[in-house]
């Protein structure tokens, strides 16, 4: 296990998710042959790693601004593309 936290230590929390990201979650700790908590620990821990807490939190802003639909006409697309691409090596 990758905590060293003691299952005393630890808190429950409660979190309500898409059925198809639960059944992805259940795929990927099927696959490895985990249980869905020590897969959701794991996945957090990667998530919240140092290195990159600073992209998960843009991404979690890019998906809120993509999906909120007043922002639909302000996204500059070729912008948007164009750093895509550069960042691609294309």
């Amino acid at each position: 296990m990758v905590s060293v936290a003691t299952r005393e230590q630890r808190r429950t929390i409660s979190i309500a998710v898409e059925p198809g990201l639960l059944a992805r979650l259940d795929q990927a700790a099927h696959h490895v042959r985990v249980s869905r908590e020590e897969m959701l620990h794991y996945v957090l821990l990667h998530a919240l790693h140092e290195d990159e807490v600073e992209d998960v939190l843009d991404a979690i802003v890019a998906d809120r601004a993509y999906c909120d639909p007043e922002n639909q006409e302000e996204i500059p697309w070729e912008q948007v593309k164009a750093e895509s691409h550069e960042r691609r090596g294309e």
